[in-house]
């Protein structure tokens, strides 16, 4: 904006303001037009040459302050000439429907059928000055942000470049820039930074324009989040007059903050499965919530209601089971009877859609009943401390991949069983201590999956 005055901008930037009054008596212009040559409706035919005047006046006004606005730079000269000289077009048109609205011309056969095709050009113009002038002010994907992907490739999306993502359903499987990073930018700050807006001549599109930077240089330094610009913007203060998103524009919220930052310190990747790169505890449920997966998966599943006479049976047998919320059908399954054996834990499968929570602790359980837990698949929580178990039994819990927490207090298992357990993707605590498991061997298997926290001293 150098050689701008401030005035020119403050004034530029009623633009948006004032151009919704052409629209208004365009659109009612043209709705008169229509209905007063229905019977019964003739006397709305007397403020129509009103109409057109207000309509060439306003767009007159709305066309002087859209060029004061442009000047102060950060557009496509393309889209913006369009957009300014559809906007000239559309005032001078209203002018001339106003002029040929004389009752006296359109009698004459040559200036009814003109003042019909400036009806119909100004509708069609109508539409297309709008549309140049969301791109320029929303950015080009505002009309298309939710369109299906078929129509956003037809009209020339120009959103962050990535290809068509599948819902994420794991971590596993979910890449940090294509997943994450970049549908935050689109959602957040491409409105303003897009190949139409370059506000700071700065473009988030993609993952080359975003490591580009903008007037000011780069915004993202991999590894240093101090010297990233674009971190220290978006963590400002929302009242300092640097603070990213702008122009009253919603922020972003502590996951998405958590995530950019997140990425930034490793690296800024522009592909990387969120799990390879290490996630502590707090980044997966971050990105859990973030995606809606996690602690919250309790309440995506929706089994059918337990079978009445199972859990009478249960409860017969020494089990006592209890719903874990009132509004739900999953379970929680507790042994407190005398001695366990192979019978009752068989009418543990009658619940194994439901239960979710199993405590074990100190009932007697053997290798030989591992392999009846090994069947519920739909645990997230078990408790076998104090039990004569061995690291044959715990092979049948190598299909539990639902499991998030484990506790072996005080069983047999031992340094080889460590590995296995590991690979468990949902595992988050693991419960070792008083067991034959050594600490140097736990030590040395830690980095292999940082998100398991294993507790072995008390």
């Amino acid at each position: 904006m150098e050689g701008v005055s401030d005035i020119v901008i403050f004034l530029g930037r009623f633009h948006p303001l004032v151009v919704h009054l052409p629209i208004g008596f365009l659109v009612l212009a043209i709705v008169c037009e229509i209905i007063s040559r229905r019977q019964g409706f003739e006397k709305f035919d007397a403020v129509i040459p009103f109409m057109w005047f207000t309509s060439a006046l306003a767009s007159t006004v709305a066309v002087v302050l859209g060029y004061l606005l442009s000047l102060g730079g950060d557009y496509d000269e393309r889209t913006l000439m369009l957009h300014q000289w559809s906007g000239i077009s559309l005032a001078a048109m209203s002018f001339g429907c106003y002029l040929l609205r004389n009752d006296s011309l359109l009698n004459k056969k040559k200036f009814k059928r003109f003042y019909q095709v400036l009806l119909v050009l100004i509708t069609m113009s109508l539409l297309v000055t709008g549309h140049l002038g969301g791109s320029l002010t929303h950015g080009s994907e505002y009309l298309v942000e939710f369109a299906p992907k078929s129509v956003q490739r037809l009209m020339g999306s120009s959103s962050v470049d990535v290809e068509d993502r599948a819902k994420v359903n794991s971590l596993d499987s979910a890449d940090v820039f294509k997943d994450a990073i970049a549908p935050i930018l689109n959602s957040k700050c491409i409105t303003c930074h897009n190949s139409n807006k370059r506000k700071g001549k700065l473009i988030l599109t993609s993952f080359n324009e975003i490591m580009k930077g903008g007037e000011n240089g780069e915004i993202i330094t991999p590894g240093r989040l101090a010297s990233s610009e674009m971190y220290r913007r978006i963590t400002l203060p929302r009242n300092h007059k640097e603070f990213m998103p702008s122009e009253g524009k919603k922020p972003l919220t502590d996951e998405q903050l958590a995530i950019i930052e997140w990425w930034i310190e490793k690296r800024a990747p522009e592909s990387a499965l969120i799990n390879s790169l290490g996630p502590d505890k707090d980044m997966v449920e971050v990105f859990e919530k973030y995606f809606g997966l996690g602690k919250n998966r309790e309440e995506v599943l929706n089994p059918p209601p337990a079978d009445t006479s199972v859990i009478n049976t249960l409860f017969r047998n020494g089990f006592n089971i209890r719903r874990l919320a009132a509004e739900s059908n999953l379970m929680e399954a507790r042994f407190s009877g005398k001695s366990i054996d192979t019978t009752k834990m068989k009418y543990l499968l009658g619940l194994k859609d439901q239960l979710v929570w199993l405590q074990l602790s100190n009932t007697g359980i053997s290798d030989k009943e591992m392999e009846i837990v090994g069947q519920l698949l739909n645990l997230r929580k078990l408790n076998l401390s104090k039990n004569p178990i061995s690291d044959d039994g715990i092979n049948h819990l190598l299909m539990l991949h639902n499991l998030e927490y484990l506790n072996l207090y005080e069983t047999n298992v031992t340094d080889s069983i460590l590995v296995s357990l590991m690979a468990l993707q949902q595992l988050e605590e693991l419960y070792l201590w008083h067991t034959k498991v050594s600490v140097e061997y736990m030590e040395k298997l830690k980095p292999s999956n940082p998100r398991l926290k294993i507790i072995y001293t008390e």
